[in-house]
């Protein structure tokens, strides 16, 4: 087999680190990416838990868990129907379960697995939801709260991000690789024109 010129070898060790070099961005920029677009959803989800702590802090002390269903069941299921809300005293007493959640397979987490926020995506109704799970103290109570939120826009820019990676990587790649050559050759051209004369010389002296 032909061993290849100095000049080629040089091109495809220079487009292999290249091309590490790229996997490495491409699939470090995705994650960045997905953290922080996680991160708003996350922060809106935060947002809405503390929305639902002042809530439940207006509620007379005294309340029977009865009472609290039915106030709790009375704003929600108007005002806020179409929400993923499920929410639990840490007994395991059902408060409220909304309607949307109804229909839907919950994602069971152990009560004594949440000790922190917990943050989980999943598909619910046949689109993307990001689903969080807390402890939530109020009023002397602590309740178990399962909240979700649409996440059809995270989803989305995730998704062109990586049709992004997926049409200018390949495309970047082959430009490096040609441009590359190129270099080589031109940067080679000299000492292999010096070769050729040297060769030439001794074939005459010869």
């Amino acid at each position: 087999m032909k061993k290849l010129s100095f000049g080629v070898r040089l091109t495809v060790w220079y487009a292999l680190i290249f091309a590490l070099a790229e996997l490495v961005f491409c699939v470090g920029s995705y994650l960045i990416l997905r953290h922080n677009v996680y991160d708003v959803v996350d922060d809106g989800l935060e947002h809405r838990i503390n929305d639902l702590r002042a809530f439940l802090e207006e509620q007379k002390n005294d309340s029977t868990v009865a009472e609290l269903r039915q106030e709790v069941t009375a704003h929600f299921a108007i005002t806020h129907s179409g929400d993923f809300l499920q929410l639990n005293l840490e007994t395991g007493e059902l408060i409220y379960r909304s309607a949307i959640l109804e229909s839907q397979a919950s994602i069971f987490v152990p009560l004594d697995e949440i000790k922190r926020p917990i943050f989980r995506s999943r598909r619910a109704d046949g689109r993307p939801v990001r689903f969080t799970f807390q402890r939530l103290t109020a009023n002397g109570l602590v309740f178990i709260v399962e909240m979700g939120t649409r996440a059809d826009a995270a989803v989305q820019a995730l998704a062109s991000y990586r049709l992004f990676l997926m049409i200018f990587t390949p495309l970047l790649f082959l430009i490096a690789t040609v441009v590359g050559y190129w270099i080589n050759r031109k940067a080679l051209a000299p000492g292999d024109e010096s070769q050729n004369e040297h060769i030439a010389t001794e074939s005459v002296v010869r």
